[in-house]
């Protein structure tokens, strides 16, 4: 029985476990891998007319080492997309948009005290940021996490309309990403348990016509991605 309450993340549990069972997920690496990592894949983006996406966690919290691999991949021609929640501060993110081919944009409720209570953050950094991108021309598309209970309901999927008609330039796409429990296991590996606070997959339909309302007002939608 692992006693999660005395990990310190040392990684040693995974050195002595005879059977395997205990893995670390991560580790740290260097600019230097990083990029000779992704140099490695470039015949792959060539052929795909993919490239390069920054997501974490939070890619825009590590300004200066994002900043350096988006200009060095400028460098070598290959195409960089930053995924984001957008919750920083604004001059991070007029810095980094000029480094950056395309903003894969999470956007999970326009009521700032419904946001603040799902997320622990207002909402208002959020939107300012999304509206400096769209002033900016630059290419970005709007991911929506639908869970019912919490942005489902009707008056949101309207204000969220409107707010996205209200910019600038419109998102490319908007990706509608329906809510699943996938983390439960997650949460199980880590020997916690995961609150799901009466958060609800939505129904096909409920979806279904979510998805119709952004087509109908001249949105580009895919839903899962």
């Amino acid at each position: 029985m692992t006693d999660f309450s005395a990990c310190v993340l040392c990684g040693q549990c995974v050195e002595v476990c005879p059977a395997k069972a205990v893995e670390m997920s991560g580790r740290c690496f260097t600019e230097e891998e990083i990029m000779d990592t992704i140099l490695k894949e470039t015949h792959i983006m060539d052929n795909s007319g993919g490239g390069v996406t920054f997501s974490g966690g939070e890619p825009l919290m590590h300004q200066k080492e994002l900043k350096q691999l988006l200009i060095r991949c400028g460098k070598s021609g290959v195409h960089r997309a930053v995924d984001t929640s957008g919750y920083v501060q604004c001059t991070i993110m007029e810095e980094i948009l000029h480094y950056a081919d395309l903003f894969l944009y999470d956007l999970k409720h326009m009521n700032s005290e419904k946001h603040r209570y799902w997320t622990g953050v207002n909402n208002d950094l959020i939107l300012k940021n999304l509206r400096l991108i769209s002033d900016h021309d630059k290419e970005y598309q709007i991911r929506i996490p639908l869970i019912e209970g919490v942005n489902c309901d009707d008056n949101n999927i309207r204000e969220t309309l409107f707010f996205l008609d209200g910019l600038k330039n419109r998102p490319t796409v908007v990706g509608l990403l329906p809510y699943h429990n996938i983390a439960v296991k997650k949460f199980e590996k880590l020997g916690k348990r995961y609150l799901e606070n009466g958060m609800q997959k939505p129904s096909e339909d409920r979806v279904g016509r979510i998805c119709d309302l952004f087509k109908q007002n001249g949105f580009n939608v895919n839903i899962g991605g």
